[in-house]
């Protein structure tokens, strides 16, 4: 989890940025209904890496998986969750899809299940999960990504990605934010 000043944040319709000082990130988003943009930018020329983390909700998740496809450069899965303000999960359940898309080669990857480390895999499944990549010295471009959700499949998770962001310019994104 990265700590953060509200100092440091910008938001208006469609639109959020925030600095990460701890991390050397400057992270931008602009976000339709069922998908979003996301810009980072990284500090320096070595390499970089985005944790992702689905089983980190408020109300915790009851069965989830996550997959990586560094080739087509993408993670995409499900959780199952539920409840409302701090529930049981299994209360009143229903289930995500979502998929994410990097504009940036990933160069390592790997996934954690509680606390075993598995460097290299490209699937994991159960309650306490997530996955790690990594990319290439980005030389002060930002790495970008589109993701979507959907509540009914993971093909409409996909359907909702093409078409709420179509291309990777954050702005065009906002601006069609801000005009709905």
């Amino acid at each position: 989890m990265s700590t953060f000043s509200h100092a440091q944040e910008r938001a208006e319709p469609g639109f959020y940025e925030v600095a990460l000082p701890a991390q050397h990130v400057t992270a931008r988003f602009a976000a339709r209904t069922r998908a979003a943009l996301g810009e980072l930018q990284f500090a320096g020329g070595g390499p970089s890496s985005f944790v992702f983390e689905p089983t980190n909700s408020a109300n915790g998740i009851s069965a989830g998986r996550v997959r990586i496809d560094a080739a087509r450069r993408t993670l995409s899965g499900q959780i199952t969750t539920g409840g409302f303000c701090w529930r049981d999960p299994a209360y009143l359940p229903y289930t995500v899809y979502f998929v994410v898309e990097f504009d940036t080669p990933i160069t390592a990857h790997g996934v954690w299940k509680d606390a075993l480390k598995r460097p290299d895999a490209d699937t994991v499944s159960g309650k306490d999960f997530g996955a790690y990549l990594t990319f290439g010295p980005t030389k002060g471009s930002p790495v970008r990504m589109r993701t979507a959700i959907s509540f009914v499949s993971a093909a409409n998770a996909r359907l909702n990605l093409r078409t709420e962001i179509p291309g990777w310019k954050l702005k065009q994104v906002m601006r069609q934010a801000q005009a709905e």
